[in-house]
């Protein structure tokens, strides 16, 4: 029954691409999927150094850190804004001096770094989307197709541009 409730949001994301602007969201994601797949990664070993740090000084006195899966958990509930997820008195028990380093470093570097880089990626490629569709916009424009420029589709354009350059090279659209 999950599998058929997850293809159903699969194809309900499908039909979103309908609407404009989820299409240019889906564009976006697109293009910075490969910054994206990257960025998640630096962010798992840093979650992992964090984990393994937790479990190592605070495992045996915190329930919050006794191994590295809850460990994992606990920080990614602090990384969405749980911070007292982590039992801060416990964390004293283990290690005075380092409980409020660890969690002061780990806001410091998760919630305010990591995700502002994570931000920033997404508008970068947002920026270079909407450079994309008025490029699009313009050449659409230029073709006469006043109607197509209202929706967003890089095939089309370079359908209409090798039609428009060379009878030779026109392709036959289905």
């Amino acid at each position: 029954m999950a599998f058929v409730y997850f293809i159903s949001v699969l194809k309900f994301f499908k039909y979103m691409r309908l609407n404009r602007k989820m299409n240019f969201l889906w564009r976006v994601m697109d293009l910075a999927f490969w910054e994206i797949v990257a960025f998640m990664a630096i962010m798992l070993i840093i979650f992992l150094a964090f984990a393994s740090y937790g479990v190592t000084i605070f495992g045996a006195y915190s329930r919050s850190f006794h191994n590295l899966p809850t460990s994992m958990m606990t920080l990614f509930q602090m990384s969405i804004g749980d911070i007292g997820s982590a039992d801060y008195e416990d964390l004293k028990k283990a290690d005075s001096a380092m409980a409020p380093i660890f969690i002061g470093i780990f806001i410091i570097l998760v919630l305010l770094a990591i995700i502002n880089m994570f931000i920033a990626i997404l508008t970068d490629f947002y920026e270079v989307a909407k450079e994309e569709r008025s490029k699009w916009e313009q050449a659409m424009i230029e073709l006469g197709d006043t109607e197509a420029s209202a929706d967003f589709n890089p095939g089309h354009i370079v359908h209409s541009l090798i039609d428009s350059m060379n009878p030779v090279f026109k392709v036959t659209h289905y």
